[in-house]
């Protein structure tokens, strides 16, 4: 397949796929050398990461863990000591932006793999909460914001090409 093909062609370099929300399914594939970046429904169902198995415990293993309230649920019930400031380059400008990140297993979209949920809240509060989700379980709230917020100049490019 291609992705075997551009994996096979840089092995040793790590690639990060940004995607719209649409595209987060893409987690599901287990690209080679990839992580993937992607928005999040406001509405998905999250779980906990699974549960070990006791010593003796009989029965199929579990897939899941214990189900976690929706994005918007969950960044609505935090506590201002929760959210964390920062620092943020988006197209050329430092922004700040409040930061919550939650490692969770999004079963519907990825079922074998933990990611993180990067839950955005804009400190003048204009625009509601964003959320991110990554397959990369050590990239930080700031370097997921920053990755993605590069794809905008793609889409520009994609309108001012189609007007």
């Amino acid at each position: 397949m291609v992705r075997d093909e551009v994996a096979a062609w840089f092995p040793a370099y790590r690639l990060s796929l940004m995607a719209d929300g649409a595209y987060a399914a893409l987690a599901k594939r287990r690209l080679p050398c990839t992580t993937l970046v992607s928005r999040m429904r406001r509405n998905a169902a999250l779980y906990e990461a699974t549960p070990a198995r006791k010593p003796g415990q009989r029965g199929r293993p579990r897939k899941k863990g214990d189900r976690l309230p929706t994005p918007q649920h969950c960044a609505a019930t935090l506590s201002e000591a929760e959210w964390k400031t920062a620092h943020v380059t988006i197209r050329g400008k430092q922004q700040k932006r409040r930061v919550s990140v939650q490692r969770i297993l999004w079963y519907e979209t990825c079922p074998e793999q933990l990611g993180l949920l990067i839950m955005v809240r804009y400190p003048a509060g204009r625009q509601p909460d964003d959320f991110f989700f990554t397959t990369d379980l050590t990239a930080t709230a700031v370097a997921v914001l920053e990755r993605y917020g590069g794809r905008w100049t793609i889409e520009e490019t994609f309108r001012t090409v189609k007007q």
